[in-house]
């Protein structure tokens, strides 16, 4: 995936138009929170699979590994490997896949 043209990577000393409003102490908190909530859930008995929607309208179904290296989240959809990389920030959702695949 290439990232050069998203706004983030453009102009690092402008903020974003959501954290002109945000705190300074919360400002891009909520992407890599969400991102430490899916990774969190991965790691309890019951959930086998998270869905993560982003800003731009991508959803990646099924991610069964996530992790954050700085600005940049990564995820799985199969147990070995990273088959997406997105900007943490733009994560907004995680939905919650329980064991048999029963999304909440």
């Amino acid at each position: 995936m290439d990232l050069s043209g998203h706004k983030r990577f453009l102009d690092r000393a402008a903020p974003l138009e959501s954290d002109v409003d945000a705190p300074p102490d919360t400002a891009l908190a909520t992407g890599p929170a969400l991102l430490f909530s899916a990774w969190s859930a991965l790691g309890s008995g019951g959930i086998e699979a998270v869905d993560l929607h982003l800003r731009t309208g991508l959803v990646i179904r099924g991610a069964v590994r996530v992790r954050l290296m700085g600005p940049l989240a990564q995820a799985s959809t199969r147990r070995e490997g990273w088959t997406h990389v997105f900007p943490a920030d733009d994560l907004i959702l995680v939905r919650l896949v329980a064991r048999g695949g029963h999304r909440g």
